[in-house]
């Protein structure tokens, strides 16, 4: 019993964390955020168009594939919106990554996260833009 409720919290608290940092790409405030005193913040380990179209190019960008998917994955689990199969139609993870490609080749100034909230946005019909401004209202 026990151990299922320190599951049941740590999963409860993955999931916010999840939801969180997809609500900071939703915002796409970029790499420096600002503290309430005014002090950016820098946050490492943000992988930009760069670093994906090169990766790509060079065929090692399996680790930021599979940190895409855990995006979106996580997008899906904390919005409670299915992101793979939105509306019916099945999206590949290789679908996920040619959308990331285009993205970047438009956007080389964003990040990966950024153009996989778009993604997960686009095929939701903007079901969780929509979910995360209905948030944020109700939080004000």
């Amino acid at each position: 019993m026990l151990i299922s409720r320190v599951l049941t919290n740590r999963f409860n608290t993955s999931l916010s964390l999840i939801y969180f940092l997809a609500l900071l790409s939703c915002l796409s405030i970029g790499n420096a955020w600002s503290q309430p005193y005014g002090a950016p913040i820098t946050l490492n380990g943000i992988a930009d168009c760069a670093m994906w179209i090169e990766a790509r190019s060079t065929n090692r960008a399996v680790p930021l594939e599979h940190s895409l998917q855990g995006y979106l994955n996580g997008i899906a689990t904390g919005a409670g919106i299915d992101v793979w199969t939105a509306n019916g139609v099945r999206t590949s993870k290789e679908q996920a990554f040619l959308f990331i490609d285009n993205y970047c080749q438009k956007n080389p100034l964003k990040t990966i996260w950024d153009g996989g909230f778009d993604l997960a946005n686009e095929k939701t019909n903007n079901a969780l833009i929509n979910q995360l401004k209905s948030q944020l209202k109700q939080k004000k």
